[in-house]
Formats: C-alpha cells, sequence, structure tokens
C-alpha cells in the first residue's frame, strides 16, 4: 500500500475547467471517498490518478514517486468499474486470473493468488462458473477479485454499486469494508450516493464544481458543514434551510418570518446580514400549536403530508410561502395531514450561514 499526493491538480476539456485547483494527501491504508453530484468532478479527479486522463497542470505521486506522465500499468494501481467488464465465455477463476496471465505470471502463483482472492471474497465455491450464472452483487465480488490479484499500491472503485438493486448494495457495502479491513490496502472510492459515502470512508472529500469543498470524517462533515453545499449533500434527508437576519442590535438575535432565535450563544456573523439557518430534520421537534414547547427557533405550520418509513416517520410542515420544513418525528405517531403544529429547534442544532454561504465557524478560502 502506498500514499497519494495530488498537488494543484487542474484539467480543462477545451475553455472548460472541470477540475479547479485540487490538492490531496491520501495516507498509507487509508479508505478515502469522493463524493458530489454529476457534473462536480470527482469520476474526472479518479481517471486523473489512474492515468485514463491527462492533467492540464499539476502533479500526482503515488508512493512518493511522480507518476503525472506514467502509463495506468505504471502507477501500481487496480481499477474497479461501474461495469464488471466480465469475459462470459471464461470462468470465474480465469476471469480473475485474466491479467496474471495477461503478464505471464507462473501457473503456481495464478493458483495462490486466485485462491486467496476467491477466499476473501467468498467465491470459492464459484470459480468454475460462468459469469451468467452469478448474481450481479457475485459479479461485483469477481471484478473486485481480479482487482485484488495484482497486489496493487491503490485500489480505485469507481461507483462499483450503481448498478445494483437496495439489497445487494447494502451487502456489498459491507464486502468492500471488510475487504479494507483484511487487506489494509489504500482506497479510494468514487460515489454520489452519501450513504455510501457515510459507511465506507475513513474520510469523505465533497466535490462540486471542481473544487473540493471539504475534507473530513463523516461525522465531522455531517456535524460541522463547512458551508451550504456539504450540508445539503451530506445527511438524508437533507438539511433545512431557511432565510434570516441579523436585527438591528447586531447580537445573537435573527428574525425569520414569525419566528426569532432567542439565543444562539457566543457567535460571530462576520458582518453579514442576510443569512441562512440550517436545521437537520432530526433536530427539530414538533407539537401542536399552542403547546409550549422549549427551544430557540419556534414556527407555526401546517402538516403537508406525513412519509411512513416502519422505524421513523418524517412529516412536511408548511409555514407561509417558505419550502415546506421535513420533522423526523416517532414512527407511531398521532399527527395527521392539515394539524396545525409549532416545530421547534434548539440553539446547538442550529447552522448558521453567512451570505455567501459559508458557515460561520469557518473561515472563507
Amino acid at each position: 500500500m502506498s500514499s497519494v499526493e495530488l498537488s494543484d491538480i487542474r484539467k480543462s476539456f477545451g475553455t472548460v475547467e472541470v477540475i479547479a485547483g485540487v490538492d490531496l494527501e491520501i495516507e498509507e491504508g487509508e479508505f478515502v471517498v469522493f463524493v458530489g453530484p454529476s457534473g462536480s468532478g470527482k469520476s474526472t479527479m479518479l481517471r486523473i490518478l489512474a492515468g485514463l486522463e491527462d492533467v492540464t497542470s499539476g502533479t500526482v505521486a503515488i508512493g512518493g514517486n511522480d507518476v503525472t506522465y506514467a502509463a495506468p500499468s505504471e502507477r501500481g494501481i487496480a481499477m474497479v468499474f461501474q461495469s464488471y467488464a466480465l469475459y462470459p465465455h471464461k470462468s470465474v477463476f480465469e476471469n480473475i486470473a485474466f491479467n496474471l496471465r495477461l503478464n505471464k505470471v507462473r501457473n503456481a502463483q495464478v493458483q495462490t493468488r486466485v485462491q486467496e482472492a476467491a477466499r476473501i471474497l467468498k467465491l470459492t465455491e464459484l470459480l468454475d462458473r460462468k459469469p451468467s450464472q452469478l448474481s450481479g452483487g457475485q459479479r461485483q465480488r469477481v471484478a473486485i477479485g481480479r482487482a485484488i490479484v495484482r497486489n496493487p499500491e491503490v485500489f480505485l472503485f469507481d461507483e462499483p454499486l450503481s448498478n445494483l438493486d437496495a439489497a445487494l448494495r447494502v451487502e456489498m457495502r459491507f464486502e468492500i469494508e471488510k475487504l479494507h479491513r483484511e487487506i489494509g490496502a489504500t482506497m479510494v472510492y468514487v460515489t454520489h450516493d452519501q450513504v455510501e459515502a457515510m459507511t465506507l470512508a475513513d474520510r469523505i472529500v465533497a466535490f462540486d464544481k471542481g473544487r473540493i469543498q471539504q475534507i473530513g470524517t463523516p461525522l465531522e462533515l455531517y456535524r460541522n458543514p463547512s458551508n451550504l453545499f456539504v450540508a445539503g449533500f451530506i445527511g438524508s434527508p437533507q438539511m433545512n434551510f431557511l432565510p434570516a437576519r441579523v436585527d438591528e442590535s447586531g447580537a445573537a438575535r435573527v428574525d425569520i418570518e414569525q419566528s426569532r432565535i432567542i439565543d444562539l450563544g457566543e457567535r460571530e456573523f462576520g458582518g453579514s446580514t442576510a443569512l441562512t439557518l440550517g436545521v437537520r430534520p432530526e433536530a427539530l421537534r414538533l407539537g401542536d400549536t399552542g403547546t409550549q414547547v422549549e427551544g430557540a427557533l419556534r414556527i407555526e405550520g401546517e402538516i403537508l403530508s406525513l412519509e411512513h418509513l416502519g422505524h421513523v416517520s418524517y412529516a412536511h410542515v408548511i409555514h407561509g410561502d417558505a419550502a415546506p420544513l421535513v420533522v423526523q418525528i416517532d414512527a407511531n405517531t398521532t399527527q395527521a395531514r392539515g394539524d396545525k403544529v409549532t416545530v421547534s429547534a434548539a440553539p446547538r442544532d442550529i447552522h448558521v450561514f453567512d451570505e455567501d454561504g459559508f458557515s460561520v465557524h469557518e473561515r472563507k478560502p
């Protein structure tokens, strides 16, 4: 396993800059997930790391060696794609062994490496089957096995679970996480699914518009998003956002429609008067109108709809012309559509973003 260092990476297609100056260090044995919406630059960044795209400028280093212009085969990487790309006429064994055969590895070593990969991925009993006889999850494990036998310095995963159904995605997330624990390799994983990012990553790198928006552990990004993009992208359902303004005293009072933040603690708003408040659905509390509900934020509204998911329910609460608030409530709720309710939140659960979209706790770049 090796470390990875990306220094001031820029990539343009014609006049369009898709990677706009990325700096990132990945430690040996670390599992890093690139996450972001379509067009954010995360897949392009992975292809640059793999050597499948040339950089416009910048440096790529793996294990301390400059590989910016090295061929993919010279980088010590193995890549698992969204498509399984298995040979339908070859057995599972021969699919896994294909690159070893291509590189004229001795047969005894081929046998050893394939059997070890099959053991790790629970494919031993399937080695004689053809891909058509496998499930989607089994095919993806074969594709991962083909990468394992190469003993790469770095594993690269390009949205490998996108073609699987929900149940198989959960199973394969567990398999990939277990694989990382067992072999301890450096892994870089690209996904648009923030659930995959939260459950797999040692650190998440959030991309948007070709730039890194934040780097941190899953809980760091969840609890302390640096800007509105990260706050809205990490978490499901996403964070509620409310426009707000600093009151005439310039202190910690913020007015929003009929509600008032009574106390946000010792916060500085950086001179901004127009703010955005962010509150996660699970941080909001729901009570009947007229009921004394504790909390700094209080909004009167009406339940527009309810989503019952079995273990939990979500109420969508309309209040004036603003977007509905999503509130997590008990699955056994007696609330109904049309009920008049009060939504509240404690000061510690309210995120504040300035007029440029940055958290008031973060320094602007």
